[in-house]
């Protein structure tokens, strides 16, 4: 469909240069198709409501060291110690 648009001539500079568009029509379908997912990821947010059940950053990271840990034990590629109990390896 073609519309007429009175755009701003720096605000469009600016949405083509970070959308990587090369063109007026590719920076506006870039900008229109950002809002509509912002728009769609923000009613999805408010249909779901909050949880205080997320995982924090903290424990996300510990989730991963253990299943790091976890898998490291199931191969047997845990680094070897010294007789003394002092890692060796990369786990100094």
């Amino acid at each position: 469909m073609k519309t007429t648009l009175d755009i701003p001539s720096a605000l469009l500079s600016e949405a083509m240069r970070l959308a990587g568009a090369k063109t007026k029509r590719a920076a506006v379908l870039a900008a229109l198709d950002d809002f509509s997912k912002r728009g769609r990821m923000r009613e999805m947010a408010m249909r779901l409501g909050n949880s205080d059940t997320f995982m924090t950053a903290v424990d996300l990271e510990t989730l991963r060291i253990q299943n790091l840990i976890y898998s490291l034990i199931l191969t047997g590629d845990l680094p070897s110690t010294t007789n003394a109990g002092e890692s060796v390896g990369c786990c100094q």
